[in-house]
């Protein structure tokens, strides 16, 4: 039980990592560079936790998504 339990953690870490980073330089691009590292952490945060929270089912949705295309 414990190894099942590192490698959730281990995937909210990697996923909210890449979340945030891709989120954050999002904001960048849409609000321009100085609001978006001023401000551009908040909404990555969330989304970050969130998703980090939720890899499993975004790895699933992602899977199906891409099977629906070769379909």
């Amino acid at each position: 039980m414990k190894n099942r339990d590192s490698f959730y953690e281990l995937g909210v870490y990697v996923v909210g990592i890449i979340l945030f980073i891709g989120v954050w330089l999002s904001s960048m691009e849409e609000w321009g560079f100085l609001l978006g590292v001023l401000f551009g952490w908040i909404p990555a945060l969330i989304v970050a936790v969130i998703g980090g929270i939720l890899w499993p089912f975004l790895l699933v949705l992602m899977i199906a998504v891409i099977f629906m295309g070769f379909i």
